[in-house]
């Protein structure tokens, strides 16, 4: 995904979350947790890179473990 994201002359916003002990993308914690949050940032970080580089593709990769 990246890769492809990438190969435009002006490149990729690439933003990386990773987080720890007990997280994981469990539809609980896409409602209301850090997976939440990090969609409402990449939501954002869009928004910003949108009107200083337009059509600048933005990839958000979300790490966490598998949770308890």
């Amino acid at each position: 995904m990246i890769r492809t994201a990438n190969k435009g002359e002006r490149g990729a916003v690439v933003v990386v979350f990773v987080h720890g002990w007990n997280n994981d993308a469990s539809p609980r914690n896409q409602r209301h947790g850090s997976l939440a949050g990090f969609r409402r940032t990449l939501g954002s970080i869009a928004r910003q890179a949108e009107s200083q580089a337009p059509g600048m593709p933005l990839v958000g990769i979300y790490l966490g473990q598998r949770g308890s």
